[in-house]
């Protein structure tokens, strides 16, 4: 019962991801997201339908831009 409700859920997310995607063209703020959802990069990839290097390319991206906003704060 809880592992069907959690998949609906997922897929509901996907859903969203995968409207804001053709919305916005943002790959690498929705890998981010899917990510933290607890997504490996091969869902990921399956999703969106592109490669797990960039999956893993655009959460590396994603990443190193979070890295520059904190030390940004912290100045």
């Amino acid at each position: 019962m809880i592992e069907e409700e959690l998949l609906n859920r997922l897929e509901i997310l996907s859903n969203l991801i995968a409207f804001q995607i053709t919305k916005d063209q943002n790959l690498v703020d929705s890998v981010w997201i899917l990510r933290q959802c607890g997504m490996s990069n091969t869902q990921i990839a399956q999703l969106l339908g592109i490669s797990i290097n960039a999956v893993t390319a655009h959460y590396a991206n994603k990443k190193k831009q979070m890295g520059k906003k904190s030390k940004s704060i912290k100045a």
